[in-house]
């Protein structure tokens, strides 16, 4: 029987009569078997199940089984959620699509790609297996895992399987600064990514590590916590919670608060400075620690070179303590409020403690 443009009813489960399929095509088929009905469809092919639709070039429908098989450029919108793919297997009962043939979920401005995705109507998700991408429309975020889901009434997305965050810069020749996570979480609404598990940061010349990451995209800041630590080639950074603030990408600031220690050792002389407080504000320029302020009980200990070794140890201590830095060495120092410090020789022929 050919139909053109043919839209029916179509009880295909009784049980679920509150919401049946509505269908539309250009040509059906209907197959009258001992313990089934399967209907074929053919062109144009349009499948409604209440606020989803699937649409395709082909499909069709098993009473027995309560499922719907539809293929060729398949499309399924359900309120914000727009999926597509090659093939997709429904089922009706429960409001379940599986999408197989480089299936993609798009909501908004976010995209997520996978070998496979399963929607689930009820819910509002989608989950993705295999080869995961989660990607924003600018193409300058995207994260990739083993795993992911994405919550279209929350607007958030979830990738494990040690997912991996790139962030391009404002430089697109730059390669993109990555985050690596356990688990990575993103928040579209709020333009936030945020890793757990075991976390680390790899900038240009700037990296970070510790159990969580919080990336705020729209004012270019990093929050790292649990054990966090910051480091370049000359310089590590320790504290309970450090702050990084970004440009283009690469770290411009860090603040760092509770027990913070911040250790100097430059590859021309191995001996290590340190320096301790409540909380440190450091500058970065040129891919190098320029300006460092210490404040509340601050301490520091760094070395008196000559001739390219350490000949002494100063100890300096105070309310504040402002450093500059040349060459990931401390250059110059000031104190303020409660300044004291000594002066030690250390032995010709031994190295620094």
């Amino acid at each position: 029987m050919g139909l053109n443009a043919v839209i029916l009813l179509l009880a295909l489960v009784p049980a679920d009569t509150a919401q049946p399929y509505l269908v539309a095509a250009n040509t059906m088929k209907v197959q009258s078997l001992p313990a089934d009905r399967v209907t074929w469809l053919y062109g144009n092919v349009e499948i409604t199940h209440g606020t989803t639709v699937l649409r395709g070039d082909s499909a069709w429908a098993s009473t027995a089984t309560d499922r719907a098989v539809v293929w060729g450029h398949f499309r399924l919108t359900d309120r914000t959620a727009v999926i597509t793919g090659h093939k997709a297997v429904y089922t009706k009962a429960a409001g379940r699509a599986v999408v197989h043939g480089d299936p993609a979920a798009r909501d908004n401005s976010w995209t997520m790609t996978a070998d496979s995705i399963v929607f689930l109507k009820a819910l509002e998700r989608s989950y993705a297996i295999g080869h995961v991408a989660l990607a924003d429309s600018s193409g300058r975020n995207r994260a990739t895992g083993d795993f992911g889901e994405y919550w279209h009434d929350r607007d958030y997305g979830r990738l494990t399987g040690r997912p991996r965050f790139e962030m391009a810069g404002g430089d697109s020749a730059g390669p993109p600064a990555v985050i690596i996570a356990d688990t990575m979480e993103i928040e579209q609404r709020g333009a936030v990514a945020t890793g757990s598990g075991d976390v680390q940061y790899q900038g240009d010349s700037v990296w970070a590590a510790g159990g969580r990451l919080a990336y705020d995209r729209q004012r270019g800041r990093i929050a790292l916590e649990r054990a966090p630590r910051v480091w370049n080639a000359t310089s590590e950074i320790r504290a309970r919670r450090i702050d990084l603030e970004l440009e283009d990408q690469a770290v411009r600031t860090a603040w760092a608060r509770d027990s913070v220690e911040m250790r100097q050792t430059a590859a021309a002389t191995p001996d290590t400075d340190l320096i301790c407080g409540d909380s440190l504000w450091a500058e970065f320029a040129q891919r190098k620690l320029e300006r460092a302020a210490v404040m509340g009980r601050a301490w520091s200990r760094y070395h008196q070179l000559e001739r390219e070794r350490a000949a002494g140890r100063n100890l300096a201590a105070g309310d504040r303590m402002d450093f500059a830095f040349r060459d990931g060495r401390i250059a110059r120092i000031s104190v303020r409020g409660g300044a004291r410090g000594a002066y030690r020789d250390l032995p010709r022929t031994g190295g620094a403690p």
